[in-house]
């Protein structure tokens, strides 16, 4: 028999059984669920606290992961960065908001839905309120300015971007001058999931080569930096451009629809 509570009338209490009890204790901790996948690794290596700066090289690791992890890939990602985000620790948070940002530049629109949810985006609203600090605050407002005006046109699929962002205008929240950024892009995965272990990577399209290429150019800018050939099949490299407050990293010339 379940035991009781005390002085409740005999009502039952819940009894849990010993795997269930375990998994509670995981959960509590923030160990169970997505923690031990392979996005959810990367996603901790992208925002350590033991980083000097932003790990490019691991970040866009995050992003062929989403891409090629499928149906939960964005799922997946978003949930292990939401956990950062409501952390204590401005330095995580920061990492954080950097590669939510870069994700949504080079994953696609599975990925933009899953952040286009109230949950997210109130996350993103509460790290305005500067508790944690002027660029914590600061990058949280450009994020939400940028997706509210990239996503203006996609108010009937994703309509909290723009709703968000209306909203903290309405409320006269100051906003940083807006910036010319990079757009949204939708690519393929670096390994599609029918590659066999081993094999060649697709040669890219003549379109995405030659794009890829006017993004190089761009690493001779003092804020830019190279990262050449990646691991995890990344037959393309990057450049990923930390001159502005916005971070530019383009991988493939695959524009989102």
């Amino acid at each position: 028999l379940a035991p009781s509570r005390p002085g409740g009338g005999g009502r039952p209490a819940q009894a849990f059984s010993g795997a269930r009890l375990g998994q509670v204790t995981m959960d509590f901790f923030g160990l169970g669920g997505d923690a031990n996948t392979p996005i959810a690794q990367a996603v901790n290596r992208a925002t350590s606290d033991m980083l000097i700066s932003t790990d490019w090289a691991v970040v866009l690791e995050v992003c062929d992961l989403v891409n090629s992890t499928r149906p939960d890939g964005p799922e997946q990602a978003v949930r292990a960065i939401q956990k950062k985000l409501r952390g204590s620790n401005p330095k995580e948070i920061s990492l954080a908001l950097t590669l939510v940002e870069t994700c949504a530049k080079n994953c696609g629109v599975n990925f933009h839905a899953r952040v286009a949810s109230r949950e997210f985006m109130n996350d993103l609203v509460a790290l305005t309120k500067g508790r944690n600090g002027f660029e914590v605050q600061d990058q949280s407002l450009r994020l939400i300015q940028q997706w509210g005006i990239a996503f203006q046109s996609k108010q009937d699929t994703m309509p909290l971007f723009y709703e968000t962002y209306e909203a903290l205008r309405r409320q006269n929240v100051s906003f940083p001058p807006v910036e010319q950024d990079a757009p949204m892009f939708d690519p393929p995965p670096s390994i599609p999931s029918d590659t066999a272990p081993g094999s060649a990577a697709p040669a890219p399209a003549p379109a995405a080569a030659a794009a890829a290429a006017g993004a190089g150019a761009g690493a001779a800018d003092p804020g830019a930096v190279s990262l050449g050939m990646l691991g995890g099949g990344s037959n393309m490299g990057a450049s990923c451009s930390t001159g502005g407050k916005l971070t530019f990293c383009l991988r493939r010339a695959s524009y989102v629809s």
